[in-house]
């Protein structure tokens, strides 16, 4: 090695253990995906596809922006999250479900929003983390819940788990940079 060419950087360990899990995150999906195709009718083989494609790059590629910009990726998906809850919520004021439905999820939507703005704008410890509780919540209720919003929506169950994804990404996100929000206490003198 010269004295003029740089040494190759290395990653980091957030870098490596996101990248493991991406990787674990991609096979889990593949081996779904297949028992899927196994099991479904043949005309809906080619939808699946094509919605397994659209939940890969999106949940993907997320997953690799967030490696890049931690604090960017987190808040802005929280916050797209609040606006589909806002708007959802709203749409279902006038729908035939439950009024109390459309009520919580235009209160989540609002605090998703309050949260990631606050979080973003102001530091504010407290906002980070209910932000990123909520959006772990979130990803885990609606995990368990995707075959039911698949069934009442009408849509692949690779459509379904698009929330489930872009929450864990999310949470993901907000936990890598836990250090801006940590609390320094000074030292009594």
């Amino acid at each position: 090695m010269t004295a003029s060419s740089d040494p190759k950087p290395q990653p980091t360990d957030e870098e490596t253990t996101l990248s493991s899990w991406a990787i674990v995150l991609a096979i889990a999906v593949i081996a779904l995906n297949g028992l899927f195709q196994v099991a479904s009718p043949p005309e809906y083989r080619e939808q699946a596809r094509i919605s397994f494609l659209i939940f890969t790059v999106l949940v993907g590629g997320a997953l690799f922006a967030a490696a890049a910009r931690p604090r960017l990726v987190g808040h802005a998906l929280a916050g797209g999250m609040g606006l589909a809850a806002l708007g959802a919520g709203l749409a279902n004021l006038a729908s035939t479900l439950p009024f109390l439905l459309a009520l919580v999820l235009v209160v989540i939507g609002l605090a998703m929003l309050w949260m990631a703005y606050r979080s973003l704008t102001t530091n504010s410890r407290l906002s980070w983390a209910f932000l990123a509780a909520l959006l772990g919540v979130l990803a885990v209720c609606t995990l368990f819940g995707a075959p039911k919003i698949r069934n009442l929506l009408h849509v692949s169950m690779w459509t379904a788990l698009l929330l489930p994804g872009l929450s864990t990404v999310a949470t993901i996100a907000l936990s890598m940079i836990s250090e801006d929000y940590r609390v320094r206490v000074t030292p009594r003198r």
